[in-house]
């Protein structure tokens, strides 16, 4: 299997749930300790990009398996986050292959997608292997090969790696996820989606 660590970006200040997400409850756990029991059932390291609410979040999972990045410029929106993470796996995983991009308020992205994902890429090709919901929304989780980490260390605006995907489009490959792409960004929602997903 190839080695593709998962970076998991938690770093949002979540300005419209009026709350950190990552403490959202879900399945009877904080949400950012569900997307890591999620996550680790790959047997990919995970690295977690924390950031607005670092403090809250720490104690809740340290304990895990898990590395942990605080990213200071938090501020500067997600492409901060994934420069951070990005550096960090190029330097500590020498080895990558490439890197999965994944949000901690996605909660419900099963184990079986993340190693779908994994299952259709192929190492040194400079693939992009990205997610498509039923609907035709495409997003993260997202394989990077290692050849765009130089792309992804130099984003300059706050959408995310969306550049990089655009500027390759010939390398993308696109999976399908059902309606299991959905996240969490504002209170209603939340509860719409534990009333119909969640076990708790």
């Amino acid at each position: 299997m190839a080695k593709l660590p998962i970076l998991l970006l938690a770093a949002g200040e979540a300005l419209r749930m009026r709350q950190p997400k990552q403490m959202l409850l879900w399945d009877g756990m904080p949400l950012i300790n569900s997307r890591i029991e999620t996550i680790q059932a790959t047997g990919q390291p995970i690295i977690v990009v924390l950031g607005a609410n670092a403090p809250l979040i720490l104690p809740i999972i340290n304990q895990l398996n898990v590395k942990v990045i605080v990213n200071k410029q938090w501020n500067n929106g997600m492409s901060s986050s994934i420069e951070a993470g990005t550096k960090y796996i190029q330097d500590e995983f020498p080895d990558s292959e490439g890197i999965i991009i994944a949000l901690v308020d996605q909660p419900m992205i099963s184990t079986k997608h993340f190693c779908r994902l994994i299952d259709h890429f192929q190492s040194g090709e400079k693939q992009i292997i990205q997610s498509v919901s039923a609907n035709g929304w495409e997003g993260v989780p997202v394989i990077f090969d290692r050849y765009y980490f130089d792309d992804l260390q130099q984003l300059t605006s706050g959408e995310g790696a969306k550049s990089v995907i655009r500027r390759y489009p010939d390398k993308v490959v696109k999976i399908v996820a059902e309606d299991c792409l959905e996240d969490i960004d504002t209170p209603e929602r939340y509860f719409e989606l534990k009333k119909l997903f969640c076990n708790d």
